[in-house]
């Protein structure tokens, strides 16, 4: 996935400059629980039930984050991270959090 998401994670980068990025690309999965990444990507039909996020391909590609991640944030300061900053997506409907704003924008 490394090669597939490339470009657009370095134009998310140039679009979000106050943002730092860290991509550690492996084969290994990166262990949420204990803190080992923030955001992960898996090509998951079903990712672990504790993983919150959104499927961005019909490839099962998504972001993921653990729930946890969340505690120490108000629901105001949440965001998601969408193709268009503009069109809420109609997924959001389905999320635990409907209502978050659309800040970071991802073109793909």
């Amino acid at each position: 996935m490394q090669f597939v998401l490339l470009d657009e994670l370095h134009e998310f980068q140039q679009n979000n400059p106050y943002l730092t990025l860290s991509i550690n690309t492996t084969y290994a999965l990166s262990d949420l629980e204990k803190s080992e990444a923030d955001v992960v990507i898996r090509a998951s039909h079903t990712p672990d039930e504790h993983l919150i996020g959104h499927r961005l391909f019909p490839i099962s590609l998504g972001y993921f984050m653990h729930k946890d991640h969340l505690d120490n944030r108000t629901r105001e300061s949440l965001s998601w991270i969408a193709a268009s900053v503009t069109e809420r997506p109609t997924w959001l409907l389905d999320t635990p959090y409907p209502n978050a704003q659309l800040l970071y924008q991802l073109k793909i």
